[in-house]
């Protein structure tokens, strides 16, 4: 339930729990066309940190460093940052998003969610994958069109996303 409306904390427990590294690689075998973007892979509170820790430096020096001594500085320093102190969007304005993000195309974005298709199709063991997805539609669906609708979205100042998995009710 908690992942079905974006909740940061649980996706951050999945990273957790499934380990960075095997997130970052399941990118480029779900289709991410530069899945390099996303090293080290971000949990959502190391990404608020980073945009809103209270000097407001830390996200300059992770950017000047290479994909090791971001790793460093991320267990080091980021981990030992306060959440209570963390105001990433003060004043509701986008924030290092060029930078600082998960980054994937609509195509990445389509390629994952066909993976999830593939993996879960007629497979009893993943098949709550696909209910998971299927409890926030995000938008309204037409149901006379669509069968199924799988979503997942997320957002905060200065980007959005919306993605689908859908069947239609004539089985495509």
């Amino acid at each position: 339930m908690m992942i079905s409306v974006s909740d940061n904390t649980a996706a951050d427990q999945l990273l957790r729990t499934l380990g960075r590294e095997r997130v970052a690689q399941i990118q480029a075998v779900a289709g991410h066309r530069k899945p390099a973007l996303n090293r080290p892979f971000l949990s959502t509170l190391e990404m608020f940190k980073l945009k809103g820790e209270p000097s407001g430096k830390m996200a300059a020096r992770y950017l000047a460093l290479d994909e090791k001594g971001r790793r460093a500085l991320l267990e080091r320093e980021i981990a030992g940052i306060k959440r209570e102190g963390v105001k990433p969007f003060p004043d509701g304005r986008p924030s290092h998003l060029d930078s600082i993000e998960w980054f994937a195309s609509a195509r990445d974005l389509c390629g994952v969610m066909n993976y999830l298709r593939e993996g879960t199709e007629g497979d009893p063991k993943t098949q709550p994958i696909r209910e998971i997805l299927a409890i926030n539609p995000g938008l309204e669906i037409p149901r006379a069109q669509w069968a199924y609708a799988g979503y997942k979205g997320g957002s905060e100042p200065g980007a959005i996303s919306l993605t689908y998995l859908l069947r239609s009710t004539a089985g495509d």
